[in-house]
Order: C-alpha cells, then structure tokens, then sequence
C-alpha cells in the first residue's frame, strides 16, 4: 500500500493526574489518515488513538525511592465508509499507527527520591525505613524509626592482608559481612583480614546487621591501598612544612635506614636550594626568602623523595606595652604595629576595644582576687598565615 499522506499523530494534551490514590495519565486523539488503496484510489479513515496507565505508589525499604509503577495501555482504532470500496482492512493501518506510537507504551510514571528527606527531618543519626506510601491527595509515606548501629572504628585504611578488629558500640550482637563480598574476609566477631593482592586503591564496605533486629544495620568502610614498592632509598623526614627564609636537614637513606650517598635534586628546580653536608647522606634545604602562597617541592634522590611545604613568613605584629598593671575598673592602652588587620583578644577577664592606633583593656569593676590577663592580638592574612602577639596585665583586686 503506497502511502497518500504521512502519518501524522498529535501527541500534545498528555495529562498527569492523582486519581483514586493512584497517579494517572491519559490521552487522546482523533484525525483523519488519508492512504492509496492497492487500485490506487484514495481512501481515508478516521483515527482515535488512547493511552492510559495507573500506578500506585510502591516503596523501596532500602533505597527510600517511591515509585508509581502501572502497565500502559495503548489504543488505536479506525473505520471508514469505503472500506469494502477500497479493499483494506483497518488493522493495516492501526497496526502500522500503534507502532509508531510504541514510545508511549514505554513512558514511566514519576518516582520520588525521599533519602535526601529522611536525613533533613531525621539528622540525629537515626535511620529512617519506609513501609508504605499512600496518595489520598498529598503524598503520604509511612515507616519506622531504628537507630543504627555504631562501627567501630567507622574509618580505617589498611595496606594488603592486613587486619583490623570491628566492634559494636554498646556490645550488641550482630552478624558481619564485607561488600564487595570478594574483598577480604571477616570473622564472627568483627575481625576484617584485607586481601592480599588488589591490584589498585579499594574501598570496602563493612557491614553489621543485629541479630535481635535486622532493620538495625552499621557500616564502616575500609580503604585498601597497595603496598608502594620498595626503592632502596628513602628520605628522612619525608614531609615537612618550612617557613620562608628557614632551613631544613633531611637524611638520605637507604630501607634500612642506614645513611647514604645519592645525588639530590629539587622538583621544581629554583623553589629554594639544597646544600650537601658533612655527613654521609646528610643535606639542608632552604626555602625561598620570600613566597606568595604556599607550594610544595620535592626533594628527589634518585628514586626516592620527600615532599616539604613552604610556607609564605608569619604576619609581623608587634604590641607594646608587653606588660602592664592596672587596678579594678581602670584601663590600659596598647600600640601595636603590624602588616595586617588585628583582632584583639582579653582572657580571661575585662574587654579590649580596638581602633586604628591599637586597642584599649578595660579591667571589670570588680574583683575578688588579683587577676592575671592576657591580652592577644592576631592576624590572619588572604594566604592563611597567622601571626600573633602577646602581652601580660596584671587587674588589682577592688577588695
């Protein structure tokens, strides 16, 4: 059959709708389809095509997803005055229609993801499990509350075949199981054996489920990392962070922790400078006089390194007087000279106000005892680098 016109199916007017508890979706329509019989007259019908699908609300325990799942029924039907004229039968061409509107049959109602929710209205480390979930207008979810189980400890990393003891906070009874099941093993009282060969950093779930209550479930996790190859040389210490302007010793090594000579580089080179010392395998690194923001270099001896952070100086501050007395009620001033912003501190009795000179220390009105005070200004510059300074008074008592 040559086609005389294309298929052409309005698909707008698609309602969703809640429905007897259920969420519904319907729609339909109606056009007329023109076509060339087999004689080469043309023909027409007029098409209705209709889709409908119900679903109730289902709950996932475990995943807290709602979902309204309901089977699609899909329609098409059509009858024309001149059908015995054209010699065709209508299901010609509902079946070809209902083909071309299979995408329809596949639509999936709206599902609902509530852990995001559960853990907003529940955020004391309760758990919460759905049971149910009814639509009589508004979304109803029903369930229960179980407070889970503690691990401990909840975080650990371990290298290859190595153990870690489990347990439960509280003592309660529980069954283990490790997830993936394939990664390790664990005893009935909590102690985890990591495998021995993986290949790359693996993270490992470890699960307790309470024999008394099994919606009562922990969990802590493993990470599993392979053990590094041994170079032959190693760097003592192998990370540090140093001051700009100062100077570090690092010993050259080799597993064994005995000293020796190998040839010492900077990655990357210009971020401070090395100097060989006296001693077998001994060297200093300088930093920089002067850096911007923080960096790490790395200190290369053949195939074994070390990582130091230079840190930009300690913001500057200078208060004067360092120390100072003053009775009940009475009042002290500072000076203070800095490269940054200051906030100034008492403790732990009276109050500092601040200005653009310095600050001023009032001592409360009253006092039993005499009173030892530190008064502390500190900076925080943009490259979070600290600087701080310190001065003692001494509050006289109103006795």
């Amino acid at each position: 059959m040559a086609n005389y016109a294309p298929i052409l199916v309005p698909v707008n007017g698609l309602k969703v709708l809640v429905e007897q508890g259920n969420i519904a979706s319907d729609w339909s329509t109606s056009w007329r389809q023109y076509y060339l019989s087999p004689i080469r007259w043309p023909c027409h019908l007029d098409m209705t095509a209709s889709f409908s699908m119900s679903g109730a609300p289902q709950v996932d325990p475990d995943t807290c997803v709602v979902s309204f799942k309901g089977t699609p029924e899909l329609k098409v039907t059509g009858g024309d005055d001149f059908l015995s004229a054209c010699n065709i039968t209508p299901l010609q061409l509902t079946d070809a229609i209902s083909g071309s509107l299979q995408p329809l049959a596949s639509l999936q109602l709206m599902q609902l993801d509530t852990f995001a929710l559960a853990n907003l209205v529940f955020p004391s480390g309760h758990k919460v499990r759905l049971t149910s979930a009814k639509l009589p207008q508004d979304l109803i979810l029903q369930g229960t509350m179980v407070v889970p189980l503690t691990v401990q400890p909840d975080r650990v990393s371990l290298t290859p075949g190595a153990t870690e003891q489990f347990s439960i906070a509280g003592g309660e009874s529980v069954s283990w199981a490790v997830q993936p099941a394939s990664r390790g093993t664990i005893s009935n009282t909590g102690l985890y054996t990591a495998p021995a060969t993986p290949s790359q950093t693996e993270v490992v779930s470890i699960n307790a489920v309470s024999t008394k209550d099994l919606n009562r479930v922990g969990r802590a996790m493993a990470v599993i990392a392979p053990a590094k190859p041994k170079t032959g040389i190693s760097i003592s210490p192998n990370s540090l962070r140093v001051a700009a302007g100062k100077t570090v010793a690092f010993t050259v090594t080799n597993d064994a922790g005995t000293p020796l000579e190998a040839s010492v580089d900077l990655d990357p080179v210009g971020l401070g400078t090395l100097l060989e010392g006296f001693g077998t395998g001994q060297w200093t690194y300088s930093a920089p006089s002067q850096i911007a923001h923080s960096a790490t270099v790395r200190i290369v001896a053949k195939t074994g390194e070390a990582a130091f952070e230079v840190m930009p100086a300690s913001v500057a501050i200078d208060i004067t007087p360092k120390t100072a007395s003053v009775a009940a009620g009475g009042s002290v001033r500072f000076t203070a000279k800095a490269t940054g912003d200051l906030t100034w501190l008492a403790w732990p009795v009276g109050t500092v106000a601040a200005d653009d000179a310095g600050a001023a220390y009032s001592a409360p009105s009253s006092l039993q005892d005499v009173q030892r005070v530190i008064v502390l200004a500190y900076s925080l510059d943009s490259n979070s680098t600290a600087g701080i300074a310190i001065a003692h008074v001494t509050v006289g008592s109103s006795s």
